[in-house]
Formats: C-alpha cells, sequence, structure tokens
C-alpha cells in the first residue's frame, strides 16, 4: 500500500466537496477539499505525488454558503442520497435562489457570462466577474473567453440563456471531452455572438497534458503517481477518476486498477 496517510486518516476522510483552484503567488494549484466531523480539510494535489483511495457512491452533504464565498460544514454531516446537500443546507444556501435562477436578491456582486471549451465541445456560462478563470479551471477548460462583465445575477443569466438558445450554445460539457485537448474554436462562436475579447488558452497557466488519460471512471479504486490534475478529475497517466461533490474517499477495498 503506497504512503499517504491523508487519505486514510478516518479523521478527515469523508465526501469530496470539490478540486478547489487557488492562485498561489501566480501559480494555479489543485487542492481537494473533503469534509470532516465539524470542519474541512484541504489537500495540495501535486504532481509526482503516490496517491491511493477509492471514491464510493456513498454520498455526504458538504454544507452550505451562508455568504458569498463562505461555505459552513453541514451542522448534522448528514449522508444523502444524491446530490451534494441535505435539504437543510440547500435551503440555507445563498447560493440556491441564483443557481436555479429564481431570484437575484441574495447575491449582491458582479457576474461574468463567458464561453469555455473543453476538449471539442462549447459552452456558455455564468460566474462572478472576479473569480472568471478560477471557474474555467475548476470546469477543466482548455479556452475561455469572457463576453460580459459587470452584470447581476439575473442579467447574466438572461443573457447565457439568450446565448445558449439563439446560438445553440451547451450549459454544459461532459467530463468525458476534457481527457483530450483540442484546437480551440472559440472564434467561430464569438462573432455570432458579438465578442472581441482576448481568448486566454489556459494550458499556459496551468501546464497540464495535453492528453490526460485514456479511460474516465465515476467511482472505485485509483492509485499511482499523480499524472495530472483537470477541473475535478485526476489522472495516473492511464486513467483518470472523477472527484465529484458529495462522493465519499474511503480506504481501498480493490486490489487492482483494472477493477472498476
Amino acid at each position: 500500500m503506497l504512503d499517504i496517510g491523508w487519505v486514510f486518516d478516518l479523521d478527515i476522510a469523508g465526501g469530496i466537496v470539490k478540486v478547489v483552484w487557488r492562485d498561489k503567488n501566480g501559480c494555479w494549484t489543485p487542492i481537494l477539499k473533503l469534509t470532516r466531523e465539524g470542519g474541512y480539510r484541504e489537500v495540495e494535489l501535486v504532481v509526482g505525488d503516490l496517491v491511493e483511495f477509492e471514491v464510493v457512491d456513498s454520498r455526504v452533504c458538504t454544507g452550505y454558503y451562508s455568504d458569498i464565498g463562505r461555505l459552513v460544514p453541514c451542522p448534522e454531516t448528514r449522508d444523502i442520497v444524491s446530490g451534494s446537500q441535505c435539504f437543510s443546507c440547500r435551503e440555507r444556501d445563498v447560493y440556491s435562489d441564483y443557481v436555479i435562477g429564481r431570484s437575484a436578491a441574495r447575491v449582491d456582486a458582479d457576474f461574468s457570462v463567458y464561453l469555455v471549451q473543453a476538449g471539442s465541445q462549447v459552452k456558455v456560462g455564468v460566474t462572478r466577474s472576479d473569480k472568471l478563470v478560477r471557474r474555467w479551471l475548476e470546469q477543466g477548460g482548455d479556452y475561455g473567453v469572457e463576453v460580459r462583465d459587470g452584470l447581476s445575477s439575473m442579467e447574466a443569466l438572461d443573457l447565457e440563456k439568450k446565448i445558449s438558445r439563439e446560438h445553440g450554445v451547451s450549459q454544459t460539457i461532459r467530463k468525458e471531452e476534457k481527457l483530450i485537448k483540442k484546437p480551440c474554436k472559440l472564434d467561430s462562436f464569438m462573432g455570432p455572438i458579438g465578442v472581441e475579447g482576448r481568448v486566454l488558452d489556459l494550458q499556459e497557466i496551468y501546464n497540464y497534458p495535453d492528453k490526460l488519460g485514456r479511460k474516465l471512471v465515476r467511482k472505485g479504486r485509483f492509485a499511482g503517481e499523480i499524472y495530472g490534475v483537470k477541473g475535478q478529475l485526476i489522472s495516473n497517466g492511464d486513467l483518470c477518476i472523477a472527484l465529484t461533490s458529495g462522493k465519499k474517499i474511503i480506504e481501498p477495498s480493490q486490489t487492482a486498477l483494472d477493477s472498476f
């Protein structure tokens, strides 16, 4: 068994919150955020480090945002059947109304609409203007461009829906598309929408491999040296596993990488 005690320490093993992308003195760094009893644990994902863990279907509530950017642990650390929040935390979350497009009143911030490409797919999305690049990295994007900035949340949501409806731009990208970087094609989407912004090649700010792996799995055992991290995916150079919000990480029970 590989020696990475942080995965198997019962005090910190728990649910996956997300892979957080943090700018450390100009260097974007992927950090795995995990739930723990009454709080959270963060582990930096360093290329070359040995890891071994198992992602299972069991889920636990990841908590709620009590304010913009302020995540609070679930008071009960509840086990859940699906998603990443229990009903109580979802109702408390400051972003809940914004996410479902019901109201903008509880989110007082400037928002941007953007286009991002991963693999061969392009999507339109919305995020806070001050976390635009971080959002692209969280989504495993290869290229990104800002469409409009300084919007209210409802203005941004309306524009996102308009672009999706009128120009046939998806609002989601399949995880499988993120395994291999493809040539940029955002220019062909920017013209019809009227965007003239600079396209950012995300590989220039975070050096990930052109090909992350041959296969993507959503649960099971993962072991070996970290070859690359892209969005919420981690690779050992062969297999990639999705670090899905709410799912639990446990000590491996499987015996080989082909046991997925």
